[in-house]
């Protein structure tokens, strides 16, 4: 397997790990307002989600001028489904691209980029790291039990 193959073999193992983290909770938790980046832990995974759906957009030549909103999602099993046809989406985006493609896209405000499609794979690894680093601390402060998603517990696997 390529190493950007690797990254969204990754990216998806640790997202179902943290999906099931916060089903587990009770779901009035889930909105519970909390002090973070976004407003809850499903304000916190659907702005992940929508990070997502935009650079899928992107990679397939759309350029998405705005985000997701929160109360579209409002349990585990609506982000799952979405998060299912993205990961069917940008896969088959990825494993069909040369990894030095050139993307040009707007961001939301409308300003013009390129990146190549290396770059993109592992700012979402990152950017989704970063986040579930933040919603594992906010499922401690909630009572619930946080996934473990180190890249070496998936290597291992």
């Amino acid at each position: 397997m390529d190493d950007l193959m690797r990254l969204l073999a990754y990216r998806a193992w640790a997202r179902e790990r943290v999906l099931g983290a916060a089903q587990g909770m009770p779901s009035e938790d889930l909105t519970k307002p909390v002090v973070s980046s976004f407003g809850s832990v499903r304000d916190t995974l659907v702005h992940v989600l929508s990070a997502d759906v935009t650079w899928t957009s992107r990679l397939g030549g759309v350029s998405p001028s705005g985000h997701l909103r929160p109360e579209d999602y409002p349990d585990v099993p609506a982000l799952r489904t979405r998060w299912e046809q993205v990961d069917r989406d940008l896969g088959s985006q990825v494993a069909g691209s040369d990894p030095g493609r050139m993307v040009i896209y707007r961001t939301t405000a409308g300003v013009e980029h390129r990146q190549p499609v290396w770059q993109i794979v592992q700012h979402l690894i990152n950017h989704q790291t970063y986040h579930f680093g933040q919603i594992s601390t906010l499922l401690r402060q909630l009572g619930a039990s946080p996934a473990a998603t180190d890249l070496i517990v998936f290597d291992r696997k």
